[in-house]
């Protein structure tokens, strides 16, 4: 045997007994560095384009995930205008996936989308929908048609455009608990001093538990204990032992306080989401009995809105005004106590946040 023919087998024998290296797989587009999501995060929708007198009239939009510290991560950038543009409706409570919609009322579209890679994926809603949330299971979509007298239909939506319709009604707004098994919402009837949890499965009522008003649930506030509006007030409804205790009191609607929408508490007391004339919000402050006092916040312009808390610091938004106070978008962390922030976040003057979630916190189906 030649030597040049012993040189070619004896490299094909190399050749086959060296490691397979797999083929390179193609990345799921708009992939990123991953920046895990954790308490304290928040996911932004944020609006660019030309500022108007109702705010920036988005050309383009960014969804980001602001660390603890402010930093930011860009999701999913895409243009906007029109029935493109996005609405940032839910975050599952792991903070792996975001629901966006898009489109007109009978004509919409849901963008789920993987908060770590940026992958996305977008299916058709029902064309009776009046409000849409993630899935419990995060797998789909949870629907609330349009109703009657009766209440809002609804229904568990999956990938494949499969609707599954639940035996119960909302006749109010709905809140999937964190584990994603039951439903917290109000009575069958708009007078029904009652909250029910319904089975995240079929609908059914699992259990009622009385409370002292028309409430509505808001958000969960740790363990089976839930925040509800009742009225113009705040109340918390522990499931467990059925114990209902009423936060606040509004007193007089003559100092702006039209009612109270969240709350948030540290260290420092009990701080109250307070809505005002004209769509206003303002940041306010429990006092003995139940009274909500103001909260001046140096350099609010417009809207002050309640983001979350931790400790001794506040975590709030500056936003536009139904007045039309125009301020900078920032994200910041206040000590209500000296009225000090710490900025996180500050949009240039040609953005605004269309919306801000929190992690680890389920959004209510309903309006």
């Amino acid at each position: 045997m030649s030597a040049r023919i012993l040189g070619i087998l004896t490299l094909l024998l190399t050749l086959l007994a060296a490691p397979a290296v797999a083929a390179p797989t193609a990345e799921p587009p708009g992939r990123r560095d991953p920046s895990v999501p954790g308490p304290g995060s928040y996911l932004a929708l944020v609006d660019h384009g030309t500022r108007g007198d109702h705010g920036v009239e988005p050309a383009r939009q960014r969804l980001v995930l602001v660390d603890r510290d402010g930093t930011q991560h860009v999701v999913l950038s895409r243009p906007a205008g029109g029935y493109r543009t996005m609405r940032l409706v839910d975050w599952s409570p792991d903070g792996s996936t975001a629901l966006l919609l898009t489109g007109r009322e009978g004509h919409q579209r849901a963008i789920t989308v993987d908060v770590v890679t940026g992958w996305s994926m977008t299916t058709r809603v029902p064309s009776d929908a009046a409000s849409v949330v993630l899935s419990p299971d995060t797998g789909g979509l949870l629907v609330a048609a349009f109703g009657d007298r009766t209440g809002e239909p609804l229904s568990l939506v999956a990938r494949d455009g499969t609707r599954t319709r639940l035996a119960a009604r909302m006749t109010g707004t709905l809140l999937p608990s964190l584990d994603g098994s039951t439903l917290l919402t109000n009575g069958a009837h708009w007078r029904a001093r009652v909250m029910r949890v319904l089975s995240a499965t079929d609908g059914s009522v699992v259990r009622r538990v009385a409370v002292d008003g028309r409430c509505q649930p808001v958000r969960w506030w740790g363990g089976d204990r839930a925040l509800l509006t009742c009225g113009a007030d705040l109340a918390l409804l522990d499931l467990a032992t059925g114990d209902f205790r009423r936060l606040t009191s509004r007193h007089d609607a003559g100092d702006g306080d039209l009612g109270h929408l969240d709350a948030r508490r540290i260290d420092g007391g009990l701080y109250v989401q307070v809505a005002g004339g004209c769509g206003e919000q303002f940041l306010g402050r429990r006092e003995r009995g139940g009274r909500v006092t103001p909260v001046d916040v140096p350099g609010a312009v417009g809207n002050v809105l309640l983001l979350g808390g931790t400790r001794d610091r506040l975590v709030v938004q500056h936003a536009q005004s139904c007045e039309g106070a125009a301020p900078r978008s920032v994200i910041a962390r206040l000590d209500p106590a000296t009225g000090h922030e710490r900025t996180l976040v500050r949009l240039p003057r040609s953005e605004d946040f269309g919306a801000v979630l929190a992690h680890g916190e389920r959004q209510p189906l309903g309006y």
